[in-house]
């Protein structure tokens, strides 16, 4: 049988946006729809529990990471920033504890898992004191003990945006702005739709 002659399985096949992780577990829960991804990475071992219900979780080259944009003129243009608050970031325990081991570090923007990653990168390690010490030599230091480093009289006061469709992003963000708050970095976070992000990002 040649593949034109091939007969679909299904009379027909329904796609529903859903756009909040958590009504997409749920409407898997329910039975309300057959099929979903990206659930709330918290409901993967309930749902994977659940009679009826088949849970898979598979490394994808989806990568999450932070973008600067254009680096002239802003807080990031000196690489030993860009450099401490790589230093800063546990990677290890956002992708075991924000994100319910469900996700692994990713050296580069690719998974090092990957057959086509290149193997001899090595990452940034967590290593704070090393991220405060470059911070320092870049000239941000927290001259008045408010645990925020400043410079030239500013504070190293940031934005943080990120969209919730997809839900590894707020836990991450949020688990970020508390280890940029650990080095002096003061960080907002501002949760908003994807369409909102995409005019910021332009």
């Amino acid at each position: 049988m040649t593949i034109g002659e091939t007969k679909p399985k299904l009379d027909k096949l329904v796609i529903k946006a859903i756009p909040d992780p958590a009504s997409r577990a749920v409407a898997v829960e329910k039975g309300e729809v057959d099929f979903t991804c990206d659930v709330p990475y918290a409901d993967v071992d309930r749902l994977s529990k659940e009679g009826g219900l088949k849970v898979e979780v598979h490394s994808t080259a989806r990568v999450y990471q932070l973008t600067f944009g254009n680096l002239k003129g802003t807080l990031y243009e000196d690489v030993r920033v860009r450099k401490a608050i790589s230093y800063a970031i546990d990677r290890n325990a956002i992708a075991e504890k924000a994100l319910h081991g469900c996700a692994e570090p990713a050296y580069g923007i690719i998974l090092p898992t990957l057959w086509w990653a290149n193997k001899n990168i090595n990452g940034y390690e967590y290593n704070p004191e090393k991220a405060k010490e470059l911070l320092k030599e870049a000239g941000w230091v927290d001259s008045d003990g408010d645990g925020v480093v400043e410079k030239d009289g500013k504070e190293f006061s940031v934005t943080l945006y990120t969209y919730p469709q997809r839900p590894g992003l707020k836990p991450m963000a949020e688990a970020i702005q508390a280890y940029l708050k650990d080095i002096g970095i003061k960080t907002e976070l501002r949760v908003m739709d994807w369409s909102a992000n995409k005019e910021i990002y332009g």
